[in-house]
């Protein structure tokens, strides 16, 4: 930031998986300390932006093993419920160029679009 070679890369992780944090704390890892703690990474500041296209969102079909909902990007989405893994996605509102210019307005830069993040 201060526009000058930096002294090192920062050493940060984004996520994890509830599966893996759940294992590390079966495996020792305290429940008073963090990840980033734990490992000595740098803390990360973040700002979250609403990048999608503010369409409805709508849930289609739910069962005791998944849920299948069309998210704020018109894109329909299978999520497991019994476990984390990575959606599936099924279908999308934009597809080819005329689908793209029927949406494209819905992207117009709005202050409301940008929120600290936790």
């Amino acid at each position: 930031m201060g526009r000058r070679v930096p002294d090192r890369v920062p050493m940060v992780e984004i996520s994890y998986w509830p599966a893996t944090i759940e294992r590390w704390r079966s495996e020792g890892l305290p429940a008073d300390v963090s990840p980033e703690q734990h490992f000595d990474l740098d803390v990360m500041g973040m700002v979250a932006f609403d990048w999608s296209l503010r369409l409805p969102e709508r849930t289609l079909e739910e069962t005791a093993d998944y849920r299948i909902q069309v998210d704020a990007n018109g894109v329909t989405v299978k999520s497991w419920r019994q476990h984390y893994a990575t959606p599936a996605e099924l279908d999308f509102t934009i597809t080819d160029r005329a689908s793209w210019r029927a949406q494209r307005e819905r992207l117009r830069p709005d202050p409301s679009r940008v929120t600290e993040a936790s």
